[in-house]
């Protein structure tokens, strides 16, 4: 599943990139497979600026990394 939504990634438009990573995110943390959920992390931040809700991925990500 997280293969097929990330082969969507190129061709989806920038406002639902953030959404599909949040999938990856969710489908990567179900599998425990920590490096990809912290790579869509990085990816929605990236997309996010300084946007407001950023604190919450930065925690969702650093709990990523303590889980490796």
């Amino acid at each position: 599943a997280v293969a097929l939504l990330e082969s969507l990634l190129p061709s989806a438009p920038s406002e639902a990139k953030s959404m599909l990573n949040a999938q990856i995110v969710d489908l990567a943390e179900r599998s425990e497979d920590w490096d990809e959920a912290i790579a869509a992390s990085d990816a929605i931040l990236a997309q996010m600026g300084g946007a407001q809700g950023r604190e919450v991925w930065e925690q969702r990500k650093d709990y990523f990394i303590s889980k490796k």
